[in-house]
């Protein structure tokens, strides 16, 4: 938007000239900071520059700004997804570090996170394949802890299909969301012994089995659909790279990987300075073979028992540059910490992704890092569905009296505890040192 075409300035060739260079940056400050450091900037150009050309480049900035495109009114709710808010913080100078931590707020896509953009997207892709038609009350089906499930009732019920959420107990609150959307949702029960990842497999079957009566229904498959990790190259990622085109380190919870996965092909190719951070629950064996599955209290859709094969393929190709395994405590501590100083009320996958860009500032400090990081970690949802188990954890583990202050002071020392056991550039575990067990499900269908 911000051309030098897009400007037309006469008189003085000089102050044109230099109204040309600055109305741009200008610009580009008072859309990414909301106006802040402007009026210093404009002092400093005055001085500098001259009272005629400084009013030349009012003029460009006003106009530029006014001309902006709003769209004011949706046809339907899929086109308010995406365009999500990028808030910069001061996380980083409560913590001592240089530089800046920008929360992508994912939360406020329609249905309430991030999955509203691979939902939209996957439903769209295999519309074009033909294997879903438009209106014609088709069947859906998918597996999930929740958002996705909420995310696909909301387009199924748009695009005219009848929509199957399978969950299990850990999910049951957020999915009946979807019910308000017009979905059916499926509890899968497991015996006693079962944690999440024997739920989630438990689930998989579920689904599959539903298929096989229903031939003309279709398996979305988040954790083996393509078009999972791709619309997130297409959509977060140039989101993302237009918001802040000079970004450093973009944090991501891991999950399913599609995520972190799309983001980091588009910034190789775009970008390849930007180091991208993937960080997963403690616990996960995503990326570390432990011999216990650590149960979470929260679940959030995160801590995976196996490397998905777009994960693997994302490690193999260096396109992760550093990885991060989080205790649920420190997540936790992390998501309610941010929300009370920032106002956003993020959910604990964000505490995981905050956490791990706190942790890489500091190894960057303590290597002696002079440079002024942009830090990016993506907020997948907010804390609304968590809200409950979020209190109740945080009041056994650290007491129901802790204060913000309590919370920021526990937290810098974790992050200095952590960070001291990472190495710069590697994070916790070198993702090219990651072994992977082979794992084969022969049950797939895909």
């Amino acid at each position: 938007m911000f051309t030098v075409e897009n400007y037309t300035i006469s008189g003085n060739v000089l102050q044109n000239t230099v109204a040309r260079l600055i109305a741009p940056v200008l610009a580009r400050t008072l859309l990414h900071q909301n106006g802040r450091g402007v009026y210093a900037l404009f002092q400093l150009l005055v001085a500098s520059c001259g009272v005629a050309t400084c009013n030349r480049v009012a003029g460009i900035l006003a106009a530029s700004y006014a001309n902006r495109k709003f769209q004011a009114i949706y046809n339907n709710i899929a086109e308010g997804i995406g365009n999500t808010p990028l808030l910069a913080t001061r996380l980083a100078e409560m913590f001592g570090f240089r530089g800046v931590v920008y929360l992508k707020l994912e939360a406020c896509n329609p249905s309430g996170s991030i999955k509203d953009r691979s939902a939209a997207f996957m439903i769209r892709q295999a519309e074009l394949r033909g294997e879903l038609v438009p209106f014609s009350g088709q069947h859906v089906i998918e597996s999930s802890s929740g958002n996705l499930a909420k995310a696909l009732a909301m387009i199924c019920f748009q695009r005219g299909y009848n929509f199957t959420a399978v969950c299990d107990s850990f999910g049951a609150s957020k999915n009946k969301m979807a019910e308000a959307f017009g979905a059916i949702v499926h509890v899968v029960d497991g015996p006693p012994t079962a944690d999440q990842v024997d739920l989630r497999e438990a689930r998989r079957r579920h689904c599959r089995g539903l298929c096989a009566k229903s031939p003309s229904s279709v398996y979305i498959d988040q954790y083996y659909n393509p078009d999972n990790e791709i619309a997130y190259l297409k959509t977060l990622a140039p989101e993302i790279h237009s918001q802040l085109p000079d970004l450093d380190v973009l944090s991501i919870c891991t999950g399913t990987g599609g995520t972190s996965s799309g983001c980091s092909q588009y910034f190789r190719e775009q970008i390849p300075e930007v180091k991208i951070i993937a960080s997963e629950k403690e616990g996960s064996t995503m990326f570390a073979d432990v011999s216990a599955r650590a149960k979470c209290v929260v679940p959030d859709g995160t801590g995976y028992h196996c490397a998905l094969p777009r994960v693997k393929k994302a490690l193999q190709n260096g396109e992760v540059h550093e990885v991060y395994v989080v205790r649920e405590k420190d997540a936790m501590l992390t998501s309610v910490f941010v929300s009370r100083v920032t106002g956003a009320a993020v959910g604990p996958s964000a505490g995981n992704a905050i956490f791990s860009a706190l942790c890489h500032m500091a190894c960057a400090q303590r290597e002696g890092s002079t440079g002024f990081a942009k830090v990016i970690a993506i907020c997948a949802d907010g804390m609304q569905p968590y809200k409950d188990q979020v209190d109740e954890f945080m009041a056994k583990v650290f007491g129901a009296d802790l204060t913000t202050d309590d919370m920021g002071d526990i937290l810098r020392q974790r992050v200095c505890e952590v960070s001291r056991q990472c190495v710069y550039g590697e994070g916790m575990i070198s993702p090219t040192s990651i072994a992977f067990k082979e794992q084969v499900d022969a049950s797939r269908d895909r």
